[in-house]
């Protein structure tokens, strides 16, 4: 059963997805909205270039301006299991690196067109033929399927096979029942073969029963003179084991006495040597309380060394320490001259960035008016620019009245002299108006472009000094850092305890003068 089908840039279709649930699914929507497409990219990915052959180019089933198309179809096959087959193909061919099956554990299958196709069917059971004509029915062919032929079948029973699948039963049923008689001949013939072999082997077995019977009644003979010996020989058994355990104790007792006579005279012998050394202890025993006085000295004196050596090693450790904190308090003082050093540039630097704030703030008022500038430049151009071509227009006007002709130069009618001269005279001074208007408006376009120029190199000072602002934060950050390992050092400073170096020294070199003498008298 099919459970869901995914299509990427598939004819019409640029993504969709559909989910098939049990019973009947209906497609429904307007004509080229894409029903026979899904139905077109269900056959395609079960059965892959063998559906496309003959009916389609691929060219004709990926989308246009699309590279590829994807078909993902998931169903159950009759084995239970959930799978999933892919197929993707562009306008010349199926991708075949990218068409596979993977299992309800995302394990690939199969893959590549053909073994695609094969294990579709396999697991579905459904052939393309059956799927075409009877499982695929486009719009209008359901009526067919139903209809009956003209010997009066079903055109569904033709597809199903179900007249070839009727003959076949009864073939198999035919050719069943010759085979079973021909078995049941054969076993009869059997069976009289086996009666007769039966009564022979039925006097054979009387006679070997006959047999059987002397010689039970011999074997029964044989196993009492068989008990009779296996009791004589349990009673050697016991006598030989009885033996061997005295023979034991005889070797055990031998080896006894030996041992004894060994040991006597080895105690003989240790006897008249503890009586050789008790003569010679009475004559040390003067010496050994001559020695006594002297170990209890030795105790002593060990005893002051032990002490000596304790003290010693307390002042060389308290030395090492007094060395070590004084190169501790080198080592801060050093630090904190670098601290103080970098602390007071830093303050430097900040002071000066607290000063450009100022000259920033005049900048940014100076550049506040080059919008404006801006404007104002631009509405002068423009208004320039009119002038300029009013100046020409009224020149024109000018070379037509000087032209003569006695017309007028915008409307054509005839004109006086007075009248052309009157005309000439005011067209003069209107150009000369627009001269000076023009000379001013120029003038002042210029003084704004300079004015602009000036804002522009304001701007870049800005820029320039916003930057150097940037490193306020840092600065102050740092000057932080430095405040709080001064005060660190500082505090690790004062907590330093100051030890006299000298009296330790000569402390130390006393203790080991004395250790000397005693060991000197050790050694004496």
């Amino acid at each position: 059963m099919i459970t869901r089908v995914e299509v990427e840039n598939f004819r019409s279709i640029v993504k969709g997805k559909a989910i098939i649930t049990e019973g009947i699914n209906f497609i429904h929507g307007p004509n080229g909205a894409g029903k026979t497409s899904l139905l077109e990219a269900i056959a395609i990915a079960l059965y892959g270039s063998e559906w496309v052959r003959g009916r389609y180019r691929l060219g004709d089933l990926v989308r246009r301006g699309a590279s590829s198309s994807v078909i993902r179809v998931e169903y159950v096959g009759i084995d239970g299991r959930r799978y999933l087959v892919q197929r993707v193909f562009n306008t010349e061919k199926t991708l075949e690196s990218q068409t596979y099956v993977i299992d309800e554990s995302g394990r690939r299958v199969a893959a590549r067109d053909r073994e695609v196709t094969q294990f579709v069917v396999k697991t579905t059971g459904i052939s393309m033929e059956t799927f075409s004509e009877l499982l695929y029915v486009r719009q209008g062919e359901i009526r067919d399927i139903l209809r009956t032929g003209r010997k009066g079948e079903f055109k569904l029973d033709t597809l199903l096979r179900l007249d070839a699948i009727e003959r076949a039963r009864q073939d198999v049923v035919r050719e069943a029942l010759r085979r079973v008689g021909a078995t049941v001949e054969g076993f009869r013939g059997r069976l009289e073969i086996l009666n007769r072999e039966l009564g022979l082997r039925r006097e054979e077995l009387d006679r070997l029963e006959g047999e059987l019977g002397g010689v039970i009644k011999d074997l029964e003979a044989r196993e009492v003179e068989l008990r009779n010996v296996e009791d004589k020989l349990n009673e050697l058994v016991i006598k030989e084991n009885e033996l061997k355990e005295l023979e034991s104790k005889y070797l055990e007792f031998k080896g006894s006495v030996e041992s004894l006579i060994n040991e006597e005279s080895l105690l003989t012998k240790e006897l008249n040597r503890l009586r050789n050394a008790l003569e010679g202890i009475r004559g040390l025993e003067g010496r050994v309380r001559e020695l006594e006085g002297l170990v209890a000295r030795e105790g002593e004196v060990r005893d002051r060394i032990k002490e000596l050596t304790r003290k010693r090693d307390e002042l060389r450790n308290r030395l090492a320490l007094a060395r070590e904190l004084r190169r501790r308090v080198d080592s801060i003082n050093r630090e904190l001259n670098e601290v103080n050093k970098s602390f007071t540039e830093l303050n430097s630097e900040l002071e000066r960035i607290i000063n450009l704030k100022l000259r920033v703030e005049e900048l940014r008022r100076q550049l506040a008016r080059k919008v404006s500038v801006e404007t104002e430049l631009e509405e002068t151009k423009n208004e320039l620019s009119r002038v300029n071509a009013e100046i020409e227009h009224v020149r024109t006007e000018l070379n037509l009245l000087s032209g003569g002709g006695g017309k007028c130069p915008l409307c054509g009618r005839p004109l006086s002299s007075e009248l052309a001269q009157e005309l000439v005279a005011s067209r003069e001074l209107k150009l000369r108006e627009l001269g000076r208007r023009a000379q001013e408006l120029t003038d002042r376009v210029n003084r704004l472009g300079g004015e602009l120029e000036g804002l522009a190199g304001v701007e870049a000072e800005l820029r320039e000094l916003e930057a150097e602002l940037g490193k306020e934060g840092l600065i102050r950050a740092s000057l932080d850092d430095l405040r709080r390992r001064r005060e660190s050092l500082i505090s690790e400073l004062n907590s330093i305890t100051n030890i006299n170096e000298e009296a330790v020294t000569k402390e130390l070199n006393n203790v080991e003068a004395e250790l000397a003498r005693l060991d000197n008298e050790l050694d004496s």
